[in-house]
């Protein structure tokens, strides 16, 4: 596995678990708005990264 490929899964992940806390966190009343929003735009920031990651991969592979 090439070593992108290890970085774009792990943001992922780590996108969908900030994202999963922030649901959490506002359902149970623990994290106010704020920090909820902050944690969502977190999880977008992740996503959106491995996603550039995924593309620039494919661009950027060999062609054969």
């Amino acid at each position: 596995m090439h070593a992108w490929a290890g970085t774009t899964i792990g943001l992922a992940a780590l996108g969908a678990v900030v994202a999963i806390v922030a649901l959490v966190g506002k359902l149970s009343g623990r994290l106010g708005d704020r920090t909820v929003d902050r944690l969502y735009y977190l999880s977008y920031g992740c996503a959106g990264l491995g996603l550039l990651l995924f593309v620039l991969r494919g661009l950027l592979a060999a062609r054969s």
